[in-house]
């Protein structure tokens, strides 16, 4: 038999993925005590293996709810490979390379906040990796994976990550 946790079962049969919030938190978000989406499928076999992602998905909105300026990991993933590249960018003048990885993690700033920005800066110089790139690289190294824990694994990164954990 297929598992049920994390999902609620609707009246016309389909399938959701549910989100409980944690009560210090229900507050703060509008007093829901769980947050619920629909997977399209009325298939048990089939909503085990979509709730992963959904899950993810509601765990970064919870995260930039509690933390507006907060960007979730996929939404960074962008800058942070611009970041790699910069890294690996060759310049005459090393203080040129400076003013323009500070420029640029100044627009990033902006955009995606603080935390994102010194990820950017940190990876431009090649002074750090962040955490979630790294799983990424490792995930890739580990092979083929089915794809309900690759969904799995990337949740409990964002959820780390942003510090929600339920």
């Amino acid at each position: 038999m297929a598992m049920r946790r994390y999902l609620k079962q609707r009246p016309g049969g389909g399938w959701a993925a549910k989100r409980s919030i944690p009560k210090h938190l229900q507050e703060k978000l509008g007093g829901k005590a769980e947050i619920v989406r629909g997977l399209g499928t009325s298939d048990l076999v089939e909503a085990n293996k979509k709730k992963w992602k959904v899950l993810a998905e509601i765990d970064a909105e919870i995260a930039a709810m509690l933390e507006p300026n907060h960007s979730p990991v996929g939404d960074t993933q962008g800058v942070i490979e611009e970041a790699l590249e910069e890294a690996k960018a060759t310049y005459e003048d090393d203080d040129l390379k400076d003013i323009l990885v500070s420029n640029r993690a100044e627009e990033i700033e902006a955009k995606h906040g603080l935390k994102v920005a010194q990820n950017y800066f940190g990876a431009a110089t090649g002074r750090k990796l962040p955490v979630s790139l790294a799983a990424r690289q490792w995930h890739a190294k580990r092979g083929t994976i089915r794809a309900e824990t690759s969904a799995r694994d990337e949740m409990v990164l964002n959820a780390l990550l942003s510090g929600v954990m339920t």
